[in-house]
């Protein structure tokens, strides 16, 4: 008996009534997606069409995690949603803040490795700050500190990394 009401209110093996991709998607992009996923209104909702739903989604690249809801309606059908964050990927770099004497804004952008095009994520930035002031430090710069404003654009999924820069006195050697 707890079995068949578990499965009762279960959506799984139900009619879908309703799909959605949610997430910064637009409304084109949206209908494509909609329409490359297995899992649309009038077919039953199956593990199998689930996970190949949530596999296609994925695979387009563009989303960094996608997640899957469905909810029973009052009808005895099934709504589906999938939630997506979007990826985002380095566009513009840019420095602030440098020493007049020490290394150019070029070394510091090239020493940060955010090429344009791929794949932004908090880690590489990190990472970039890290070389930054390992840079920064070659150059006598020892108490330098680095630090990232983000600019996110949503409609192209671009991400602009903008690094400011206090270097600091630079060491000197003395006599």
């Amino acid at each position: 008996e707890e079995r068949r009401m578990r499965s009762d209110s279960s959506p799984i093996g139900r009619m879908v009534e309703q799909v959605q991709v949610l997430g910064s998607v637009g409304n084109l992009e949206k209908a494509e997606l909609e329409a490359k996923i297995p899992i649309k209104s009038g077919v039953r909702l199956e593990r199998r069409n689930l996970r190949e739903s949530l596999r296609v989604l994925f695979g387009t690249g563009r989303f960094a995690a996608v997640q899957a809801d469905a909810s029973l309606l009052p009808s005895g059908g099934v709504a589906v949603e999938f939630r997506t964050q979007p990826n985002y990927f380095n566009r513009n770099v840019t420095v602030t803040g440098l020493p007049k004497i020490g290394p150019n804004e070029s070394q510091v952008v090239n020493t940060g490795r955010l090429e344009l095009g791929t794949l932004f994520t908090e880690e590489t930035l990190k990472d970039s700050e890290s070389r930054i002031l390992r840079l920064l430090q070659d150059h006598g710069y020892w108490k330098a500190q680095v630090g990232a404003t983000l600019h996110r654009y949503e409609d192209t999924q671009q991400v602009d990394a903008e690094f400011q820069v206090k270097a600091g006195e630079a060491a000197r050697v003395g006599k």
